[in-house]
């Protein structure tokens, strides 16, 4: 049996942590009080997730024991990757931007709103 180095463990309990912390603010009120950093918490977190499984089942090709084990694994994590990759790579391409509204004019915000013109009485 191999075990791991203590940089992975190291490593591993950063993950546990962004998995932590990706569960305390999994709450719709998290999410509106943590605004755009909620989706950068949690794309973070998944991202740490697929790199630890990567490593774990990599790190199988090169025990004789577990060899077969990474040889299924592997591409099998990468395939999900490569898939989740590209559906992010998609989403920015094709996400509609926003554009900024108007500026007004300073003479614009200095008047009040016209009254309407009643209906004549014909």
């Amino acid at each position: 049996m191999v075990r791991p180095s203590a940089g992975w463990r190291g490593g591993g309990a950063v993950i546990y942590l962004l998995l932590a912390a990706m569960a305390l603010t999994s709450s719709s009120g998290a999410q509106r009080r943590m605004g755009r950093w909620w989706r950068r918490v949690h794309l973070l977190g998944l991202s740490a997730l697929w790199l630890a499984f990567f490593a774990a089942y990599a790190g199988r090709l090169f025990v004789r024991e577990q060899f077969l084990t990474g040889l299924i694994f592997t591409p099998v994590v990468l395939l999900i990757l490569a898939v989740r990759l590209y559906a992010l790579a998609r989403r920015r391409v094709t996400a509609p931007t926003r554009s900024p509204p108007p500026p007004q004019t300073r003479s614009a915000r200095s008047r009040p709103a016209a009254a309407p013109v009643p209906p004549c009485g014909n």
